[in-house]
């Protein structure tokens, strides 16, 4: 009887190791963000979304939720000058899809790269 409540024991545990975390404070620390970063920069590659830096590049959840299964279009790469620039102007919020796309639109005019043409 002892014998099974511990294997029974070890299962629960080895069931909740392998679980995606749900607090976001957590996840982003874990292996899974880190598989999930991963995926999404072999897809798309790792460059800033607004200046093409691709130093000290955070993938920014632009919709909050669904950890480890974050779908790509709610996920964009941005260099951290731009990350802390984006939470500094907009804080946080569950969503935060439309505010992504005007940030960056935005501070990509504000930025002159002689190859983009008028």
């Amino acid at each position: 009887m002892a014998a099974k409540l511990r294997l029974k024991q070890k299962r629960k545990e080895r069931a909740y190791k392998n679980r995606v975390p749900k607090k976001y404070k957590v996840y982003i620390k874990s292996k899974y963000w880190t598989e999930r970063k991963n995926q999404y920069y072999r897809k798309f590659g790792r460059k800033c979304a607004v200046c093409f830096s691709s130093k000290y590049i955070d993938l920014h959840h632009m919709v909050y939720g669904n950890y480890g299964f974050e779908r790509d279009e709610f996920l964009v790469p941005l260099c951290r000058e731009h990350h802390g620039a984006f939470h500094a102007e907009v804080g946080v919020k569950q969503n935060m899809l439309a505010e992504t796309h005007t940030f960056i639109q935005e501070q990509q005019e504000l930025l002159e790269f002689p190859f983009i043409s008028s």
